[in-house]
């Protein structure tokens, strides 16, 4: 389960509450209203299983909410509801299969960008692996791979070339900058 916290402006508040009530891997609604105060309006909180959480998202995400409020997501380790039990099982899939593509771009985002320390790990990583094919030793070949950074990269861009996949075949290309609607494997 992951529990969700949406900051949204009082004229969207009951857009919000109906996309969380009318979505079956929801459970756990909480309205607090007037209880934000930067940026100003209402709060929202409810849990949904993680095979439900791209839905809610880009729904929620289609408000607006990105712009004008806000939309927080954590994880849930242990919930005790026969509520959340239920959202769980009315969901599809299984939750340790489940994606949820807003997470994923923020972390390959995170992970790509180009630092200082990335470029010393890689020289580093590079160097051990030279050394390693010239004396004919594959522990230092493996011992480079796991210094090296590559991981990161690796991972965006077969995120990226998936998403590019799925948007042209199945939906409309989605902003780049938003990426409101990300399509489900």
């Amino acid at each position: 389960m992951l529990h969700v916290r949406v900051i949204t402006p009082a004229a969207l508040t009951g857009e919000v509450l109906t996309t969380a009530v009318d979505c079956p891997a929801v459970a756990n609604v909480i309205r607090l209203p007037g209880a934000a105060v930067d940026p100003p309006g209402d709060c929202v909180e409810f849990d949904v299983a993680r095979e439900g959480a791209n839905e809610i998202l880009a729904d929620l995400r289609a408000l607006g909410l990105k712009e004008t409020g806000a939309i927080t997501v954590e994880e849930i380790d242990l919930s005790i509801s026969d509520a959340a039990d239920k959202a769980e099982a009315d969901a599809p899939g299984h939750s340790e299969d489940a994606v949820i593509w807003e997470e994923l771009a923020a972390r390959t985002a995170a992970e790509t960008r180009l630092t200082w320390s990335y470029l010393v790990f890689l020289a580093l990583a590079v160097q051990i692996a030279a050394i390693g094919a010239l004396l004919d030793q594959p522990i230092l070949i493996v011992g480079a791979m796991v210094l090296g950074p590559d991981f990161g990269p690796v991972a965006a861009f077969c995120f990226g070339a998936l998403q590019r996949t799925c948007r042209s075949s199945a939906e409309p290309p989605a902003p780049s900058s938003s990426g409101s609607r990300s399509p489900s494997p």
